[in-house]
């Protein structure tokens, strides 16, 4: 399986392209050296073994399957804790986003509200102060109505530009919804197919392991796939969180 540097910038596309595509849509190769070698340490554990033929078939517990476990669980874990980190940098953004919506929406009531006022104050040509007793009701109309106009075109230039900001901030908000949403479908597909190919592994060295001719089997140790990565994808095993994703991985077996 391919692997990435990851960095913060990979919580957002299109940097997040890279690790999104690294993620396996098929079950990982399972070279011919790599079960050889599963094979042969199965054998040799078969031959090291003080173990005597039982009517029961056990589950296998060797050093090597311990080790091949704590690889599988150790990947996993690798993989959630980035997982967690690319996500916690998007809900940051997230809540920087949902304060600009507020303070977005606060303004646009106050603009709405001052735009409504100016509208309910009527125009008139009436005289107020003694310097406009010099001038006509008509010219003194025309000022306030000029007044009026460059004032409501203000607010409702602020109004506008309001609007845009709600506006794109919803929409961003949208897409990181989904790219988080994304993050996590990679974590449970990938954390499936580990699982699968440690699996495989297993299996192959405990099929070496057993002895046949002396009546001695084992049952190969079954790797659980975590409920979180069983989960409906997108989600992680998180309430809340079951929001369609940019795109769905689906492996085969």
């Amino acid at each position: 399986m391919k692997k990435i540097r990851i960095s913060p910038s990979h919580a957002s596309v299109p940097e997040a392209l890279a690790p999104f595509l690294a993620a396996p849509d098929r079950p990982v190769p399972y070279r011919w050296w790599t079960r050889l070698s599963d094979r042969w340490a199965g054998r040799r554990d078969r031959v090291a073994s003080r173990h005597q033929p039982t009517p029961e078939v056990a589950e296998a517990d060797t050093p090597w399957l311990r080790r091949l476990i704590a690889d599988c669980n150790n990947a996993v874990a690798t993989g959630r804790v980035r997982t967690e980190a690319l996500v916690s940098i998007l809900d940051r953004e997230r809540a920087t986003l949902l304060g600009e919506i507020d303070q977005a929406k606060l303004a646009i009531a106050d603009l709405t509200a001052d735009l409504s006022h100016l509208d309910a104050v009527p125009i008139t040509g009436d005289a107020v102060g003694p310097g406009e007793m010099y001038s006509s009701s008509e010219e003194r109309l025309r000022r306030r109505r000029h007044e009026r106009n460059q004032r409501s075109g203000r607010l409702n230039g602020l109004l506008g530009a309001a609007r845009a900001r709600l506006a794109d901030a919803h929409k961003r908000v949208e897409i990181i919804e989904q790219e988080r949403k994304s993050h996590w479908v990679v974590l449970q597909e990938r954390t499936r197919v580990l699982t699968e190919y440690h699996q495989r592994r297993a299996a192959t060295y405990t099929g070496a392991l057993e002895n046949r001719r002396s009546g001695q089997f084992w049952a190969v140790p079954q790797l659980e796939i975590p409920d979180w990565a069983r989960a409906d994808l997108g989600t992680g095993g998180r309430d809340g969180d079951a929001v369609a994703p940019i795109l769905t991985l689906t492996g085969t077996n």
